[in-house]
């Protein structure tokens, strides 16, 4: 499923980030926010700054399906860390990477991180980006293998 341009742009606008939501999806996300915490460490900009940007990612897929993202847990987190890596690196065939599959969300994410909104050392920089596609690889993956169960 791929997450287009005009359902990017409305995830990300700036009215959709109440409070509240954010909240439900701290407590919808545990693994993920173990995962940019394991990652980025305890510095509050860049803690800040990258569970924002993937609660926008989290909340882009579920507006474009329609239904809330299921639970990622951590292991598949590193699973899809290690595969936005490697096609970084160019060890991955380009038709089975992340900005291939979600190409949309890749421009975004790259727009973000061009002029980002908090102020963070380069290196915490470089490992907010690596979460993000790693969430985005996740949340594509999660859509794209399981399928919507009828209430009966």
């Amino acid at each position: 499923m791929l997450v287009d341009e005009r359902t990017v742009a409305l995830a990300v606008s700036d009215d959709m980030a109440m409070a509240s939501e954010v909240g439900w999806f701290a407590a919808k996300q545990p693994g993920l926010l173990r995962f940019i915490e394991d990652r980025v460490g305890h510095d509050g900009d860049a803690t800040a700054m990258a569970v924002d940007l993937c609660w926008r990612v989290v909340a882009a897929f579920e507006r474009k399906r329609g239904l809330p993202m299921p639970r990622l847990e951590t292991l598949e987190l590193e699973s899809t860390e290690e595969e936005v890596t490697r096609e970084s690196q160019g060890a991955l065939s380009l038709a089975n990477g992340c900005a291939h599959r979600q190409p949309d969300l890749c421009r975004w994410l790259e727009a973000e991180m061009a002029a980002p909104l908090l102020p963070v050392v380069p290196v915490l920089h470089d490992q907010i980006a690596l979460v993000v596609a790693a969430t985005i690889s996740a949340c594509d993956r999660a859509h794209h293998s399981r399928t919507p169960h009828c209430a009966i």
